[in-house]
C-alpha cells in the first residue's frame, strides 16, 4: 500500500512538473500570437456620407436614377390619368349603352388597368435592378481602389465612418476621406475617356 502511494505521489509530481512546464515556457516558432499589439496596428477611415456626396461616379449615375424615375413617374401619371379620364366618360355613357357594349367596356378598362399596373411594376422591377448594379459597381469600385491604394499606405485596417455608425469615434488625423475621393475621383476621370 506504502508503494502504491509513493508510485502515485511520483505520477503526480511528474505532471505537475510537465504542466508548470508547458504553462511557463517562451512560445515557440510556430506558435500564432493570439492579438495584435494595438500599437502596431495602422488604422485609417473614411467618411462614406462625404465620399458619396463628392464621388463623381455616384453623384452622375444617383442623378441619371433620379431623372428615369421622375420620367417613369411622369408617364405612368400620365397614363393613369388618361385612363381615369376614359373611366369618367364610360361612366357618362353607361345610360346609353347596350348591355354588352357596358361589359365590353368595363372589360376593356380592367384590361388596361392590368396592363398599367404591370407596366408600374416592370419599371419598378428594372429600376430596382439599375440601383443594385450601382450599388454594386460602386461597392467594387471602393473595394478596388482601397486594394491598391492600401499597396503604398500599408494599413492593417480601413474602416467606413457615417454618422450614427458603429464607429463612435475617430481621430481627424486618421480620415483620409480627402486623399481617397480625390484618387477615386481621377480614376473615374480617367476610366470615362
Amino acid at each position: 500500500m506504502k508503494n502504491l502511494s509513493i508510485g502515485l505521489n511520483v505520477v503526480l509530481a511528474i505532471a505537475v512538473a510537465v504542466l508548470y512546464y508547458f504553462h511557463f515556457k517562451s512560445p515557440n516558432a510556430d506558435a500564432k500570437p493570439s492579438a495584435m499589439n494595438l500599437k502596431d496596428m495602422h488604422i485609417a477611415y473614411i467618411n462614406t456620407d462625404t465620399l458619396l456626396e463628392h464621388y463623381d461616379f455616384f453623384v452622375k449615375t444617383k442623378n441619371e436614377l433620379k431623372a428615369e424615375e421622375e420620367n417613369n413617374s411622369n408617364s405612368l401619371n400620365a397614363q393613369a390619368a388618361a385612363l381615369q379620364k376614359e373611366y369618367e366618360d364610360a361612366q357618362a355613357k353607361v345610360s346609353s349603352m347596350t348591355a354588352s357594349q357596358a361589359q365590353s367596356t368595363q372589360e376593356n378598362l380592367q384590361r388596361k388597368q392590368q396592363n398599367l399596373m404591370q407596366r408600374k411594376e416592370e419599371l419598378q422591377d428594372a429600376y430596382g435592378k439599375k440601383l443594385q448594379d450601382m450599388n454594386d459597381k460602386l461597392a467594387n469600385q471602393i473595394h478596388d481602389y482601397l486594394k491598391n491604394y492600401n499597396k503604398e499606405k500599408n494599413f492593417d485596417y480601413i474602416l467606413g465612418y457615417q454618422k450614427g455608425s458603429g464607429i463612435l469615434f475617430a481621430k481627424d488625423e486618421l480620415d483620409v476621406t480627402p486623399d481617397v475621393l480625390k484618387g477615386m475621383n481621377e480614376a473615374y476621370s480617367k476610366e470615362k475617356k
